[in-house]
This record gives C-alpha cells, sequence and structure tokens, in this order.
C-alpha cells in the first residue's frame, strides 16, 4: 500500500506535534527511539506517560519536546528535544536544554534524562558530547516496516520523510504571511513607542504571540537560577548592574531581623513601662488588714441581735469592696471570666445572707444555711485574693532580657 504525503511547507511545530504523538501512543516507535539513546528499552514502561510540546521555563527558553517515561522501579526519565528543520540553532541552545535537564534532575521533576536534536539527515551542526542527534530519515524508514498494513502509520512515515528533503519549503524562512504580520506590528511599535521596543528583527518568530523585548533587555543568558543582569536607567544613560541572588535574600533576611529585633525591643520597654506603672497600685492590697477582718465578722450567730446588726454593717463594706475590686480590675485590663464568676458568686451569697439576717424568727435550718452560705463566700473570695496576688506578682516580674543576635549585634561590636 502507498500513500503519498502531499504537504507543500512545513513549520517545525508540526515536527513537535507529530513526535509527541508518537511518543505518546506508539510503543514500537518508543522502543526504538529509547534504543537510539543508549537506554534499555525494557526497563521502561512504554508508551511514554506525558508528552508536551513548546515548553516554556522560568528563564523564557522553550523545550520543543518533553516527553516523560515511568522506569520498572516508579522512577521517571525525561526526553527533551529540540527539532530543526533548516533553521539555525540559537547561542548555547543546546547547551540550555541540558542545563534545563540538569534543573528537572535537582527539582525532583525526574531522576535522569536524554537530550536530542531531530532534524534532515542533510543538515550538519555541532553539539555538546551529551546530545544525542537522529534524524527525521532514520525515524521515517523504523516506521515503514510497521506500516505496510496501517493506513495511517505509511503516511506518518511518508510526512516525515517528505520534510526531510533538502528542498522542502520551511515556514521559519519563507513563510510570507507571518513576515507580514510581525512587519505590520513592529511598525505600529515603532510608532507608538519610538526606540523603546527593540524592532530590527534579523527573524521572525515562528507564531504570532506577541512578547515585545525591551531595548537592552538581558539577554537569556543573563537571567539564571543563581542571579540576573539588568539595568539602572537615568537621564542619559544607563548603568549595568548584577544582581546576586542569595547575596539580596541574606541581605533581605538580615533587614528583616533587624526590624523583628527593634519590634521586640520596643514592645519589651512597653512592658516594662506598663509593669512599673501596674505594680505601684498592687491589687492585693485591696484585700489585706481591714478587709480580713470584715470577712471574718460576717460570721454571725443570727440569734444574737447586736452581732447581726455588726454582720449587717460588714456585708455592706464587703459589697462595697468587692464591687471597687470588680470596677478596678476592668478598669485596668485584668478582668477574666473566672474572676468575674467568683465575683458574681460573693455578691448572691451577701445577697442571701442579708436575707437571712433581716428576718425576725431564726431557726436552725437557717442557721446551718447562713453558715453554709457564709462559707461558700469566703471560699470564693480566697479565690480572688489568689488572683490579685498571682498578678501583683507577674507585674513585679522582670522582663527577660535577650542577647543581641544577627546585625544589631556585628553593628555593636
Amino acid at each position: 500500500m502507498s500513500i503519498s504525503c502531499d504537504v507543500n511547507w512545513f513549520d517545525e511545530r508540526d515536527i513537535d506535534v507529530w513526535l509527541a504523538e508518537e511518543l505518546r501512543i506508539n510503543e514500537f516507535f518508543c522502543r526504538w527511539f529509547l534504543g537510539k539513546l543508549g537506554t534499555d528499552q525494557g526497563a521502561f514502561s512504554l508508551p511514554a506517560f506525558l508528552t508536551r510540546v513548546s515548553v516554556m521555563d522560568e528563564s523564557g527558553r522553550e523545550t520543543d519536546v518533553e516527553a516523560l517515561f515511568r522506569t520498572g522501579d516508579g522512577k521517571t526519565y525525561a526526553v527533551l528535544v529540540e527539532d530543526k528543520i533548516k533553521a539555525a540553532f540559537q547561542t548555547n541552545q543546546m547547551e540550555d536544554y541540558v542545563e534545563r535537564g540538569e534543573r528537572g534532575k535537582h527539582d525532583g521533576r525526574w531522576q535522569d534524562f536524554s537530550v536530542v536534536t531531530f532534524a534532515p539527515r542533510f543538515r550538519s551542526f555541532t553539539v555538546p558530547p551529551s546530545v544525542i542527534k537522529l534524524t527525521f530519515d532514520e525515524a521515517s524508514e523504523n516506521l515503514n516496516p510497521i506500516a505496510t498494513s496501517d493506513p495511517r502509520l505509511i503516511y506518518r512515515a511518508n510526512f516525515l520523510k517528505r520534510a526531510a528533503q533538502p528542498n522542502v519549503v520551511a515556514v521559519e524562512t519563507q513563510n510570507p504571511f507571518v513576515v507580514e504580520w510581525w512587519t505590520a506590528v513592529d511598525e505600529m511599535t515603532k510608532l507608538e513607542f519610538g526606540d523603546f521596543f527593540i524592532v530590527d528583527r534579523r527573524r521572525f518568530p515562528k507564531t504570532t504571540y506577541v512578547n515585545l523585548k525591551c531595548t537592552h533587555m538581558p539577554a537569556y543568558d543573563d537571567i539564571t537560577r543563581l542571579g540576573f543582569r539588568g539595568h539602572v536607567y537615568y537621564e542619559d544613560g544607563f548603568e549595568d548592574i548584577k544582581v546576586d541572588i542569595a547575596a539580596f535574600r541574606n541581605d533581605n533576611e538580615d533587614l528583616l531581623l533587624l526590624q523583628m529585633q527593634l519590634v521586640e525591643q520596643k514592645m519589651d520597654e512597653q512592658e516594662r513601662e506598663f509593669r512599673n506603672r501596674e505594680a505601684m497600685q498592687p491589687l492585693s492590697s485591696r484585700c489585706d488588714g481591714p478587709f480580713s477582718y470584715l470577712m471574718q465578722r460576717l460570721s454571725c450567730d443570727l440569734t444574737d441581735e447586736g452581732r447581726v446588726g455588726q454582720a449587717q454593717y460588714h456585708a455592706q463594706k464587703v459589697r462595697e469592696i468587692m464591687t471597687t475590686f470588680r470596677d478596678e480590675l476592668e478598669a485596668r485590663g485584668f478582668s477574666s471570666e473566672g474572676a468575674s464568676y467568683h465575683l458574681r458568686l460573693v455578691m448572691t451569697g451577701l445577697n442571701r445572707l442579708e436575707a437571712f439576717m433581716a428576718e425576725e424568727r431564726q431557726a436552725q435550718e437557717k442557721q446551718d444555711e447562713f453558715d453554709l452560705i457564709y462559707d461558700g463566700i469566703e471560699k470564693n473570695v480566697g479565690q480572688l485574693v489568689r488572683y490579685a496576688a498571682e498578678i501583683d506578682k507577674k507585674l513585679c516580674t522582670p522582663i527577660d532580657q535577650h542577647p543581641m543576635e544577627g546585625p544589631i549585634a556585628r553593628s555593636a561590636d
């Protein structure tokens, strides 16, 4: 069976898509392709589990075809392919491919890789030793033995064979539509922005994706993972600068550490002033001396009219002190849910004691209930006294002095 390919001209992307498809679905082709790379084809799960075309890295460099294979032990093997028909190689283009492969290993995207050029046999060029050269011609010839009964494979083999001819028309050098379109874009850019953007082209892009480059824009090899080279512009010119990423990051970290230390010092200073000011008014003093006497004399025999009168007076004084204590806690910012709970129980207990003392006839059951409520008041007042003492202790505790570290310490040396 013979099925000819009558395509009149080719774009490099046609080859990208052709190769990505075969590596993704054609197990026989993958076995041949990986064998050409010097790998053990039996160690891979075929075909590739992922293929992508026109993969851009962070520096703007492009991988034409990226194919990922799974090895028998679950690791990932990457094949990075640069396709060429007639276009020339860019400066250090294949070295950049190798660098991208190493970067992928470092970042954990794959554990090993190969870099391949895929071009017609008539092309003659030099590549780094680690880069493998494969041709359209041998790939087309590889497809022929398995294409005898498959019209699709017959056509695809002839498609690649036709693209490998020395007299083939390649879009990258002769497509008049792309040239006309980009010429119009350049004219418009020149009219609107003057010389700010580069419009003096020596070759036209393969696509109509607009990404204008500024004059004096750093070249690709000026931007790496370690830093970049750029320019500071002045009214009468510009100055080259080189930014080291590690040094830039360290400087920022030093400045951040300095700022955090200054913030911490300021917070300690404010806390020290607050403690000194508040420690001059100890809360525990509200519950010392006279208050202890008032609490002690709050308990009485309900049948003793003289003592009942004294206890009624003491109950009013205890309430006044507790009310003042509650208001002071809130005003000074020391109020808490626990303190509010104990204060509420004390006030409720005082109300009950006053109610008992106001009754004319007293029985033993009333006395027992009176004593029980008094014990509860005493217990909750004790909790409040301990709470006040704890606050006073914290106010008198010095703030720890942290040793100087980082930029502040260095500047003091």
